[in-house]
């Protein structure tokens, strides 16, 4: 089942979040958080630029069974995975239910049951195409 993720709001401090929709329904799947890194000119940016990236399932050393979104510039490894924070990311996707502000700065809330609800929808597909995109004002 291919995906469209939208960045709700700019790239920020405290990471990129997003929102992660069915294609053939548009239908919300789960919160998406990526780690953010200074431009060192007052600004910040995410690993995934806008575009449509091809996803491949595969069995990874640290995440278990998760697909990568491959095809990303300069970058590897950038799976859908597990995690609260945007420190829990080194670039890859988190997904979870809702965001909530904390003292550690904002977070993804029930990533891990968010993660499972992925991985069940998507079914054991092979591979399927994300788009990523900024929202529009």
């Amino acid at each position: 089942m291919d995906c469209s993720l939208i960045h709700d709001e700019p790239v920020g401090r405290d990471g990129s979040f997003g929102t992660l929709y069915r294609d053939d329904t548009g239908e919300e799947i789960a919160c998406t958080l990526e780690r953010s890194y200074s431009d060192g000119e007052g600004g910040w940016y995410a690993k995934i630029p806008p575009g449509r990236y091809f996803c491949t399932l595969g069995m990874h050393p640290i995440n278990g069974l998760t697909y990568e979104v491959t095809g990303v510039l300069g970058h590897t490894a950038i799976l859908f995975h597990v995690g609260n924070w945007e420190k829990d990311s080194a670039g890859c996707i988190l997904l979870g239910k809702d965001v909530a502000p904390s003292t550690e700065g904002k977070m993804l809330l029930h990533s891990r049951e968010a993660f499972t609800a992925f991985m069940v929808l998507q079914n054991g597909t092979p591979s399927f195409w994300l788009r990523v995109d900024q929202a529009t004002a």
